[in-house]
């Protein structure tokens, strides 16, 4: 199968905005913006000023809202108010109208995949192979920090027991803005694309997703891909169990079929995934102390 994820805007509750001030001597500047990275405004700011670091004082007082859209890749917001309150010699504001930072930043990134799933009648995958390709925009720079982690998630940390998996990431430069990080942005395309995998094998089968689901989840005595035991997994089918119970998913799994028949243009869904999160990054190893 195949499956193209899309771009994102962050929508932010606030565009991008800065001011700037200079101050003191020697050319030292006063910079409120509200980028979620500060280290990256003082770093671009001082190089394209070509003063030290420590004479450019970066402050932030609200995001307006952030979501990653603000984090390492919004440098230039400040790095032009700087410039024009150092050329003319006066406190500077530049806040960016909606239209503006809708086209001047990047969006979360677009994907492709492509994959091949070996399974028996039951619906366990055997083995899959998934080709996972980024589109990074005109510079790749963040894509090349986290396609490792894309892969990491494509065969671990989702709840499944996948035993022979291939995974190959491809970054694609294009002539489009870059992707910057977003809300879940090394989680969310692989694990929606593990479901479209899951998804496929359950429809050309012929098998209910739920069941599908479940013959291939994690049990006692699975090993993460990194050789990992995870005592406590048996947890998560009692949890699975409860969680059909509560929600009545069966019940209600036959009324919105029900429903689909009868009715031509108005469809309803409805489905449950098994998802499980290790502490830190993936099977890394860490704690957590409430």
């Amino acid at each position: 199968g195949e499956m193209t994820m899309g771009s994102q805007e962050h929508f932010y509750m606030e565009p991008q905005s800065c001011i700037a001030v200079l101050i003191g001597e020697a050319g030292e500047i006063d910079i409120i913006t509200s980028k979620q990275c500060l280290n990256a405004a003082q770093t671009s700011i001082s190089q394209m000023l070509g003063i030290p670091k420590n004479r450019v004082r970066c402050h932030v007082k609200r995001i307006g809202g952030g979501f990653g859209g603000k984090e390492s890749c919004a440098e230039h917001v400040s790095t032009v108010a700087a410039l024009a309150a150092t050329k003319f010699n006066r406190p500077t504001r530049l806040i960016l109208d909606r239209e503006t930072d809708m086209i001047k930043t990047g969006k979360r990134t677009k994907f492709h995949a492509k994959y091949k799933v070996g399974c028996n009648k039951e619906g366990k995958i055997l083995a899959h192979e998934v080709k996972l390709y980024a589109d990074s925009g005109f510079f790749s720079r963040f894509n090349e920090h986290c396609m490792g982690f894309h892969l990491l998630f494509l065969v671990c940390d989702q709840g499944y027991a996948f035993g022979n998996v291939k995974v190959t990431g491809y970054i694609c430069e294009t002539n489009t803005n870059m992707g910057i990080p977003m809300r879940g942005a090394l989680t969310i395309p692989p694990l929606v694309f593990t479901q479209a995998l899951v998804n496929d094998v359950a429809f050309r089968l012929d098998l209910p997703i739920e069941q599908v689901h479940e013959v291939n989840m994690l049990k006692i005595g699975d090993k993460t891909p990194l050789g990992r035991e995870l005592p406590d997994v048996h947890t998560m089918h009692t949890c699975w169990l409860r969680c059909l119970e509560s929600s009545k998913y069966m019940k209600k799994r036959k009324i919105v079929e029900d429903y689909n028949r009868k009715s031509k243009w108005n469809k309803r869904g409805l489905y449950i995934t098994p998802v499980t999160r290790d502490v830190g990054t993936p099977n890394r190893g860490a704690a957590l102390v409430n």
